[in-house]
Parts: C-alpha cells; structure tokens; sequence
C-alpha cells in the first residue's frame, strides 16, 4: 500500500508517538492531506490555552512544513514506474473495444502523482 501511496508519517516531538501520516495529494496551497489519529491528540480551544495558540501561529509564519528531497523522490520514482507500466501495457495492446481504453486512467493517475510530487 505504501508504494502505491507514499505517505510521511507524523510523530510527537515529545515522546515519538505515532500521530497520524502526511499525503501529497491534498488541496492547494501546500498540497498536503493530513490523516491524523484524533484518539493519540487532545484539543484545547485558543482561549483555554492562549501561550499555546500564539506558539503554534508563530511556528507556522515562521517555518510551513516542508517534505525533504529525501522524502519525496521514493514516491516520486514510484509513481512514475507505476505510470511507466500502465502506459506501456496500454501502448503494446491492440484496441479493438473502448474498455481497452480505460488502463490508461491509472496511467494518467500516476503520471499526474509524479508531476505533483516533484
């Protein structure tokens, strides 16, 4: 499933326990999907904790998340393996239906995923 879609997985910088994973295949500006385990989290509202909520808006003015090179080249070489196949199977094939048509879906799929990763 990981090679399909690579994720980043999110830890607690307190004790590294684990708290969820970071998708690239999220809405604008970032680009980023977060799925977090709500269970391993505990919210506080802004007005509960206000030192907290200046803190946490500080840290994101001053440092968005950033996905490392390292981190993004595996699911992008993925990615484009995985296009790479579809495509060519869709290219070596003979189409006589229009059902032959529809591998080249997962072709663009992954094909869109690499450019989007990169």
């Amino acid at each position: 499933f990981k090679l399909l879609f690579p994720r980043t997985e999110c830890s607690c910088s307190q004790c590294g326990g684990h708290l969820g994973h970071v998708f690239e295949d999220g809405p604008e500006p970032t680009g980023q999907r977060y799925c977090m385990n709500g269970a391993a989290m505990q919210f506080y509202p802004d007005a509960e904790r206000p030192e907290l909520a200046k803190t946490v808006m500080e840290q994101q003015r001053q440092d968005p998340f950033r996905l490392a090179p390292a981190q993004v080249v595996p699911g992008a070489i993925a990615n484009g393996l995985i296009s790479l196949f579809f495509l060519s199977s869709f290219l070596a094939s003979e189409k006589t239906t229009i059902i032959e048509y529809f591998i080249l879906l997962p072709a663009l799929f992954y094909g869109f995923m690499t450019v989007k990763s990169v």
